[in-house]
């Protein structure tokens, strides 16, 4: 009883999840460790912790979404640059065309991708919620209207001579010689840096973007298309509906569909 009161303080004089957890978890290994039984094992604390986690927790933050005609944009300016430029305009095709996370782009090598006429495959040795570890293929068609991301991923390659097996994605050097790509991976951090720095050259709040923007733009444009669920989900790679659906932002025409089809 005493220890249930010390939680509720905790909820009334602190802030986080993590400051009621952290005494809950270090009391009930103390107990377990002296043969004793465990206090977050009673009924009446596992309903005081649960209310605090109801009462403390923050809602995630999700990343606006990007439109469609921004990033064909944003596109269409950097494939006209410099090798990093091109780079750059290479991770934004994969990232709004394939919805792929930083987790997929990044581990992504120039042997990852198969070109056909038609289409590029793209194969991930493991995604997020790829729990047997199978593998999966990502598959994203040509367009004839410019950019096509395919055959920017194409000149890509193509431009920065990547040496057998590397990283697609890299640190850019430059040099006396010219500008080429190091052997070291991109980070996570400066691959945001970029892309929030293109975003702020179209005029956009950087603070309400990030890479996620990317995966949930490309999710968003198919689900205003009318993208069937099944191809939508799998290309995804998301296992349900739910997950799916939290990367979607309706837009008003959407929204509005509604009652025009009444």
């Amino acid at each position: 009883m005493v220890f249930t009161l010390h939680i509720v303080y905790l909820i009334q004089q602190t802030r986080s999840v993590s400051s009621v957890n952290s005494p809950v978890y270090g009391v009930s290994w103390v107990h377990k460790k002296s043969g004793y039984q465990e206090p977050s094992d009673y009924l009446v604390v596992k309903q005081v912790v649960d209310a605090a986690r109801q009462i403390l927790a923050k809602p995630a933050k999700h990343k606006e979404p990007l439109s469609s005609d921004l990033v064909r944009k944003v596109i269409s300016r950097l494939e006209k640059g410099s090798l990093g430029d091109l780079q750059l305009a290479a991770l934004f095709s994969l990232g709004f065309f394939s919805f792929l996370r930083w987790d997929d782009l990044h581990r992504l090598s120039v042997d990852s991708f198969r070109f056909a006429d038609s289409h590029v495959a793209i194969f991930l040795e493991k995604r997020k919620n790829d729990q047997f570890r199978e593998g999966s293929w990502v598959f994203v068609a040509r367009c004839s209207t410019p950019p096509c991301p395919v055959g920017i991923v194409e000149k890509f390659l193509r431009v920065a001579n990547h040496s057998q097996g590397s990283l697609l994605f890299q640190r850019v050097l430059n040099t006396k010689r010219g500008v080429r790509l190091r052997k070291e991976a991109m980070s996570y951090n400066r691959a945001k840096e970029l892309v929030k720095k293109e975003l702020c050259k179209e005029g956009l709040d950087p603070s309400k973007f990030g890479l996620h923007s990317l995966r949930s733009g490309g999710a968003s444009a198919a689900a205003a298309l009318g993208v069937l669920d099944r191809l939508f989900q799998r290309h995804g790679g998301w296992r349900s509906e739910k997950a799916r659906n939290n990367y979607v932002k309706e837009t008003l025409d959407s929204l509005l569909l509604v009652t025009k089809s009444i």
